[in-house]
Formats: C-alpha cells, sequence, structure tokens
C-alpha cells in the first residue's frame, strides 16, 4: 500500500523539479522596461461616471453609472456599452453619436464621480494574500511586505511569479524570478504597475501534502497510510 500511495504522489513530487527564476536583479532592467503608466483619464472597471446634456432636461440627466467587472456599463436609452479602455473624450464622442439618433440636441458631457483605486493581486504562499492599493513608486519587495511578508516554510521564493497585462495591447507578460533573500540587497528594484499579479508558489512537499489530504485521505482509511511516502 505504501508503494501504491507513494506512485499516486510522484506526479505532483515532480514539481520539485519546476526551475529557479533568474535572479531579481538580472530581471529587473527587462521588467521596468515593459512599465506602463496608466492615465488618469482612461475608464477602468469600478469607476462611476456621470452623464449630463447640456441642453436636455431630465431624465436624461444620468448618475451614477457604474462601471462593471466586464468593462460594460449602461446608459439610459442605450444598450450596455464596453466603456473600459476609453478614455473621457473617447467617449464623449460615442455617447453623442448614439445619442444624436435619439435626442437633439445631443451636447452633453460625462464625467468621473469617483475612480476605481490602482492595485496589485498578491496570491500564494504568503501570510495575507489578496489585492493592494498600488502607490507611487511601490516595488515587488515592497509588496511581498505589504501583505504581511512570505510564509517561510512553504514558500518558493525562487520561483516567483509576475503577471503583467500591456494596458496598450492587452496582452500577458510573465516572469519566473529568483527572489530569494540574497538578491535583495541589490541596487535594482523592479516597479510594479497597476493590475500586476504575483504568485508565490509553494514548495513541492506542500503541494503532495495537500493532493493527499484531497484525493487519498478521502478515499483511503487514514490508518492505513503509515510511514513515510
Amino acid at each position: 500500500m505504501i508503494r501504491v500511495l507513494a506512485a499516486l504522489a510522484l506526479p505532483l513530487a515532480s514539481c520539485a523539479l519546476t526551475p529557479s527564476g533568474a535572479p531579481l536583479p538580472d530581471l529587473a532592467d527587462e521588467i521596468n522596461g515593459t512599465f506602463v503608466s496608466q492615465p488618469t483619464d482612461v475608464i477602468s472597471p469600478g469607476d462611476v461616471l456621470e452623464l449630463e446634456f447640456v441642453y436636455a432636461d431630465d431624465p436624461w440627466d444620468q448618475s451614477p453609472i457604474q462601471v462593471r467587472a466586464s468593462g460594460n456599463a449602461t446608459f439610459v436609452a442605450l444598450d450596455s456599452l464596453q466603456v473600459a479602455g476609453l478614455s473621457l473624450d473617447e467617449l464623449d464622442a460615442e455617447l453623442t453619436r448614439r445619442y444624436e439618433l435619439i435626442v437633439k440636441p445631443a451636447e452633453l458631457t460625462v464625467n468621473f464621480t469617483s475612480q476605481a483605486s490602482y492595485s496589485v493581486s498578491v496570491l500564494g504562499e504568503v501570510s495575507a494574500p489578496g489585492r493592494y492599493p498600488l502607490d507611487a513608486d511601490l516595488t515587488l519587495l515592497d509588496i511581498l511586505s505589504t501583505s504581511q511578508g512570505f510564509i517561510r516554510d512553504t514558500a518558493r521564493l525562487d520561483a516567483l511569479l509576475l503577471v503583467r497585462r500591456d494596458p496598450q495591447s492587452g496582452k500577458l507578460q510573465n516572469w519566473l524570478i529568483d527572489a530569494r533573500p540574497r538578491h535583495w540587497l541589490s541596487d535594482s528594484s523592479i516597479s510594479l504597475q497597476r493590475d500586476d499579479l504575483i504568485y508565490l508558489p509553494p514548495t513541492a512537499v506542500v503541494r503532495v501534502n495537500d493532493w493527499i489530504d484531497r484525493y487519498i485521505k478521502r478515499n483511503i482509511p487514514v490508518p492505513i497510510i503509515t510511514g513515510p511516502l
């Protein structure tokens, strides 16, 4: 039985063979070269808009207009529109064109009531995973500290994954980074931008034990599982 359990565990144990990433200082210039500042007038999910017709009476004025997670927003007398990624001027022009077919005159203004806070996501073997506000000059090591640090016994600091979306093309880029403390004294740092995702994977042992807990112990009586795998 022990041999059977060991054989079942081998596929996930192979994650120990996952290579380490490149040292953090070696990747800093490459990653920082992809940094794009997000214009402040670009609409994003979570933003709240207001629409006002300059010469039209209510009910054509509309507020608040919530930009949903899908990037869509609903405007009075119009279908749901994809607005995320547009500037306020671009949305103004598109709404003017559409409303000219419905009500005249259709001179209008569209503004932010509020904007969603910029944030980055931290997942995996950190003490407090989740989304964190993106302050100016936030670095990769800063966010590991902000998320209350990595879990020392289970985190693969040598295989940290950074995923970044190009706000212009929408394409994803990713880097496997060796972020162990031996590289922290370098002058190089990696600046984070809006919607970056950092994933700190668990060690192979954690993966195997989790797999055993989920799939083996549920189907085989616990007393049968004895001895080391």
